[in-house]
């Protein structure tokens, strides 16, 4: 659905919902209160029917409109993404870090090759091997996954019609043991892409339409390693393109226990980063650059394997350290007087979120202000995050499940109204018929039955009250699904979209809720003890229900929760976002991920107390 019909189709609901509140409080001012609940339940039916009727008219025209295929949709939705994080990542700039890679001479291999290169070209390279297979390995933070991002941005520049579309995916999801490479491939599409059905995700994998890029393959236990790696081998066979990143020493030492290469793969090793190249980046594109590095570049040309040069010969440290040091009144010398490499390394990464939350400059006039968070606080949430986060992932909607908010304050309460372990992931809600008749003949028709027998011992044994029951339902029912599915997602939605999405659906079951449960209880006080009990019960309903059972609802009470220990800030997805613009985070799908296991690790260690 366009922005535009969103806006009609909202327009017309308010309509609806404000001409059924005037009735609603003209009827209550003037009419007996006896006959208030029967006529107001009439005119509530007759308001949500046409609510009913106006979503209705606005999703057939989504639903008759001819559907794209899901290739095109999925390369479109992966090459927005990853254009956005090669920005971020700083590979779009003129003057990148230049990193080389070469066939690797380490015993992983059947047949050695001797083919050597820059890494923005390692598509290509991949492209001319007989078997489109290409394991790419490398020391902790040598840029093995900005290699696996050039290689499916450029493959995607010269992907034609029919051409399968390469996907990025960390690997350590994935267990071998309990679950087929194919069915995990589509699960994590499906999880990842949340507009991509999961019957059209398998389909992609089974038609052999999607290129697995397997990031972070050392991340695995040894065990679990080996036995994905005799998986893979299975389920790729000889001739299906595949992609692996992994760390050398523990890619060395899972073939030299198993014996078996992975495949047919081609084996090649990101080399370290000549020191002349390092130096020749660190000034790169400032003014003044050569001179404000002089030092450095000194003790690289003086001491090509010194401490300083082993240091920097990664390009996560090399970047670490221009971003750090790169300012005019930031003294690159504090590296010189480190005496290891070891330390060097360290400061780099205690340094890197001091330096990326410095004080922002004025925005420019009519732009949107940007948030400002103390280095501090960013620090102390990003390791909370960190240490929590799920093979380095961070999940909003899995948020309240993963972390034991619970314990913080009213864990008891918290638990037992189910936000803690009931974790809603944001479903892709679709116009779908057969789903809407079936919820309306299978729950709304009874439930309107036990309403209507009810309403007749409660209004004077009236039988109206039953088709007025059902018809009550069959509107509730309705509306609320209409509420949910104007938060249906598309392929160019992002972790904040989604997370917009899913609150606007939020707010639609609050809505919903609210109304109905005015238009059946709001003449109703408590009478008796029961309805002493049960009454404000159902007054909470509109509040409770959509805090409960909705995934941006229970974010809200984490992160409320969490804010108040200094754990978390109270506006995380805002946090979050900021944490992806400034290079901390990386996003894929839905999902938000830290920029280097490394940078995770250091933050994650670097903890407060998390009672």
């Amino acid at each position: 659905m366009t922005s535009r019909r969103r806006r009609i189709t909202a327009l017309i609901t308010a309509a609806f919902a404000l001409a059924g509140a005037i009735v609603l409080a003209v009827m209550f001012a003037a009419a007996p209160v006896k006959d208030f609940a029967a006529v107001a339940t009439l005119v509530g039916g007759v308001i949500g029917a046409f609510g009913l009727a106006a979503g209705v008219f606005s999703f057939l025209a989504t639903y008759r409109r001819a559907p794209e295929d899901p290739a095109v949709l999925l390369a479109r939705a992966v090459e927005r993404e990853w254009r956005t994080e090669s920005a971020v990542r700083g590979l779009e700039r003129p003057e990148p870090l230049r990193v080389r890679w070469a066939s690797t001479r380490r015993p992983v291999t059947a047949a050695p090759g001797d083919a050597a290169g820059d890494v923005t070209a390692i598509a290509d390279a991949w492209r001319a091997l007989p078997a489109p297979q290409l394991v790419v390995i490398g020391e902790p933070g040598a840029g093995k996954t900005s290699a696996a991002v050039l290689l499916v941005r450029r493959i995607l520049a010269t992907r034609t019609e029919g051409d399968p579309v390469p996907v990025l995916l960390n690997v350590t999801d994935w267990d071998p043991a309990t679950k087929h490479l194919d069915a995990w491939l589509a699960e994590r599409l499906h999880g990842l892409y949340r507009w991509l059905p999961r019957e059209e995700a398998a389909g992609l994998v089974e038609r052999e339409r999607v290129i697995p890029v397997l990031d972070g393959l050392d991340e695995m236990t040894g065990p679990v390693r080996t036995a994905a790696a005799a998986a893979l081998t299975e389920a790729v066979g000889s001739d299906r393109p595949f992609v692996v990143t992994c760390r050398s020493r523990e890619y060395e030492e899972l073939i030299g226990a198993t014996g078996m290469p992975l495949a047919r793969a081609a084996v090649v090793e990101l080399t370290p980063v000549d020191p002349a190249d390092v130096a020749a980046y660190l000034g790169a594109g400032r003014v003044g650059g050569d001179a404000h590095w002089a030092g450095v570049r000194e003790r690289l040309a003086a001491e090509p394997a010194g401490p300083l040069a082993t240091a920097l010969r990664t390009p996560l440290m090399a970047f670490l350290a221009r971003e750090e040091y790169g300012r005019s009144n930031a003294d690159p010398g504090e590296l010189l007087a480190l005496g290891a490499a070891g330390d060097i390394e360290e400061a780099l990464l205690a340094g890197y979120v001091p330096a990326v939350y410095r004080e922002r400059g004025p925005v420019r006039p009519g732009a949107k202000r940007l948030p400002v968070y103390a280095a501090e606080d960013a620090e102390r949430w990003l390791g909370f995050l960190a240490r929590h986060a799920e093979n380095g992932r961070v999940a909003w909607w899995r948020l309240p499940s993963t972390v034991e908010a619970a314990r913080s304050f009213g864990g008891d309460v918290l638990t037992m109204i189910g936000f803690g372990r009931v974790a809603v992931a944001p479903k892709p809600w679709r116009w779908r018929p057969r789903f809407l008749f079936g919820a309306l003949l299978r729950i709304a028709t009874p439930a309107g039955l036990v309403v209507g027998v009810l309403g007749c011992f409660m209004f004077g044994r009236s039988w109206l009250a039953i088709p007025l029951g059902l018809v009550a339902a069959w509107t509730f029912v309705g509306s609320l699904y209409l509420s949910l599915s104007t938060g249906g997602f598309d392929e160019a939605d992002g972790a904040v979209e989604r997370h917009r999405r899913d609150r606007h659906a939020m707010i639609g079951i609050g809505a919903v809720l609210g109304f109905w449960t005015v238009v059946l209880f709001g003449n109703r006080g408590p009478e008796t003890v029961v309805d002493w009990i049960v009454v404000p019960f159902i007054w909470a309903a509109p509040l409770l229900g959509p805090l409960v059972f909705t995934a941006s609802g229970q974010l809200i009470v984490t992160a409320f929760v969490l804010s108040r220990s200094g754990l978390l800030p109270i506006s995380l997805m805002r946090f979050l976002d900021d944490a992806h613009r400034r290079g901390v985070l990386r996003q894929v799908g839905a999902e938000y991920q830290f920029r280097h296991a490394r940078l995770a690790d250091h933050l994650g260690g670097t903890r407060d107390d998390d009672a």
